[in-house]
């Protein structure tokens, strides 16, 4: 079953050798560019062929699986809305005709800024490689041809949008459908048949990962992170955490902690 994933928002960019990944979607732009080796990337149902040398960009919300032939050599960005924004005249509201830029991976600037991105010893690295990220995307979207997508996919993403903006609130079916404008069991169906998930489970993912970030960063009592994080009940959060992350918060927390000392000594 596809896994619907959420990355927080957050600016990802790492080298790999294995591509190979189950079917998923997320918020994200996912850019690859393979350096050297081949995969099978299968988006929306049509499978695609990642040549060395090429890129493929995969737009936010499309269903996509990688099958690799072999060893590869590979640099893989996931891109929030936060960068890719910018641009989006070209990419809400449509997807690529095509998914691979070929000789994306070999462009002499797109790879000179992504060897820039792997470099984590900046003392603002973070906030550099947003900026060499959108340059890299700016250089790419160039040579990409798009086209509009199909009410479902533009209903889809209104949706999502909403429950990333109001998921610390109260949120229900019967909300999106008001604040919407659309049907309830519409909006169901959107999440099981594109999505893979329930309305429920994805709320209360979005809210997990906001209790995360909550438990690693803050000091907050266990109970306040459960309320901050946008559950009305301490027995659901911690049964939802539970079967999400597989620990219980209070476990959760106390690892990183000792994780956290073991980096330090």
């Amino acid at each position: 079953m596809p896994v619907y994933e959420n990355h927080g928002n957050i600016l990802r960019c790492s080298r790999s050798s294995r591509l190979g990944y189950f079917a998923h979607r997320h918020r994200e732009i996912e850019l690859i560019l393979m350096l050297e080796g081949s995969s099978t990337a299968i988006i929306d149902g049509v499978t695609h062929r990642i040549e060395a040398g090429n890129a493929l960009i995969v737009f936010p919300n499309q269903l996509h699986k990688y099958v690799s032939d072999g060893p590869e050599d590979y640099i893989l960005f996931l891109i929030p809305a936060t960068i890719y924004n910018d641009f989006e005249e070209s990419i809400n509201g449509h997807k690529p005709i095509s998914p691979i830029i070929k000789e994306g991976a070999k462009n002499p600037s797109v790879l000179a800024l992504a060897k820039m991105c792997l470099e984590s010893e900046a003392r603002f690295a973070y906030q550099r490689d947003k900026h060499l990220t959108g340059a890299i995307l700016s250089i790419l979207l160039e040579t990409l041809q798009v086209y509009p997508v199909e009410a479902n996919d533009c209903a889809l993403e209104r949706v999502l949008i909403y429950c990333e903006q109001h998921f610390l609130e109260e949120l229900t079916l019967d909300v999106l459908s008001r604040e919407l404008f659309l049907g309830k069991y519409y909006i169901s169906h959107l999440f099981s048949r594109q999505l893979g998930i329930s309305f429920s489970n994805y709320i209360n993912a979005l809210r997990i990962e906001e209790a995360v970030k909550l438990l690693t960063t803050t000091d907050m009592p266990i109970t306040d992170v459960c309320f901050a994080s946008g559950f009305t009940c301490t027995r659901t959060f911690n049964r939802a955490f539970m079967g999400r992350i597989g620990l219980s918060p209070r476990e959760y927390r106390v690892r990183q902690k000792n994780e956290r000392l073991e980096l330090w000594t």
